[in-house]
């Protein structure tokens, strides 16, 4: 190597520097507020430069060292390791300058989960989706899942299959998890389908309570798996059309909740009699709503049901607790010509069994007589 490269390479450094070298130019594309996006951009602005600084050299040293021989192709090998070198400094330093927001980011989501479940209490709400935790907290779906697995015994989920949790307050941890009627409304409201509260657990809201009700009901449109929830139950019903039955919201709820009408309660009872215990246990939860039925309610339910078998049950069972002027309005909607149908359809058809006239019923259960 030349000994007049080696003893001007000091000199070379400060003509380099005057010139506007790599220094000057990466600290300027890259002050210390300048956001991570334009690092990239950093990086190949100051690699020109720094290339382009290499044509002005010759014109500093001459500058500087008038009476020095003009720089020969061996001298620029050292220029340009000194070039190559603040490349990998510009490199090295954009990654640290990449990683450290990263870094900062992920100290200030240690929480978040928590913080999310806090602000959702706040409001009143104790149901939330994987999708609104992630959106609002600024998780990854991964980091979002472990946060909530370490908060055990303040989250529940409805369903191993289900991305959607409950947060259980310290008023309901012997529960474990909240009434199933302050999160159904947000529960279907994320399924993106129909649904109420229907049959016995409606008419518990309607003041009904015949009997204890461990499981609540609810009816929608699509097969549901029964779900769980500590010691939460909730059981589905599926029903065609279900948009047609008459529906009201919940006075004096915690949360919004589509509840079944009274009369459209008293309907689904006889309609889904043999699900929920038979037609006499359906009976005795109407017999306590037969004072807040009203006629024209029960006709509009029978015009938007349109089931005459259905129908023909519930006069019997409504004329048999007393109340003559509604079993008449169902009478007077019934066709001309009715078809002979059992009272309970889990018992079967015997024809030993009278038959009732009005209603074209056969009586095959022990309990209900007119």
């Amino acid at each position: 190597m030349p000994s007049i490269v080696l003893g001007n390479l000091k000199e070379w450094a400060t003509a380099l520097a005057r010139a506007g070298g790599w220094r000057r130019s990466f600290r300027s594309a890259n002050p210390p507020h300048a956001p991570r996006r334009l690092g990239s951009w950093a990086v190949r602005a100051a690699s020109r430069r720094a290339w382009r600084r290499r044509l002005c050299i010759r014109s500093a040293h001459c500058a500087v060292q008038p009476h020095r021989p003009p720089l020969h192709i061996g001298d620029f090998v050292i220029i340009g390791s000194h070039i190559a070198f603040a490349q990998r400094t510009v490199r090295r330093y954009d990654t640290q300058m990449e990683k450290k927001p990263k870094h900062a980011q992920e100290l200030r989501r240690i929480g978040a989960a928590e913080t999310f479940i806090d602000a959702r209490l706040a409001l009143g709400r104790v149901a939330f989706s994987l999708a609104d935790l992630v959106k609002e907290s600024g998780l990854s779906a991964i980091a979002a899942k472990r946060q909530l697995s370490r908060l055990v015994g303040k989250v529940v989920r409805v369903s191993p299959r289900q991305p959607f949790f409950l947060i259980v307050g310290p008023e309901h941890r012997s529960m474990g998890a909240p009434p199933a009627t302050w999160w159904l409304q947000d529960y279907f409201d994320w399924l993106g389908r129909p649904y109420y509260l229907a049959l016995q657990s409606a008419a518990s809201s309607f003041g009904s309570n015949p009997q204890a009700l461990q499981v609540t009901q609810v009816m929608t449109d699509r097969p549901c798996r029964a779900m769980k929830a500590g010691r939460i139950q909730v059981r589905f019903f599926v029903k065609r059309g279900i948009e047609q039955t008459p529906t009201q919201q919940l006075s004096g709820a915690a949360a919004p909740l589509c509840i079944s009408t009274p009369e459209a309660t008293a309907f689904d009872l006889i309609r889904y009699a043999t699900s929920i215990g038979g037609i006499e246990r359906a009976a005795e939860t109407i017999a306590p709503l037969l004072s807040v039925l009203r006629a024209r309610e029960l006709k509009r339910v029978l015009e938007a049901e349109n089931e005459p078998a259905v129908a023909q049950r519930l006069g019997f069972v409504i004329e048999a607790g007393g109340a003559k002027k509604l079993a008449q309005v169902i009478y007077d909607w019934l066709p001309d010509k009715l078809v002979t149908v059992p009272l309970s359809p889990l018992k079967g058809e015997r024809k030993n069994i009278p038959v009732v006239e009005r209603w074209q019923v056969r009586n095959n259960s022990s309990e209900l007589k007119l």
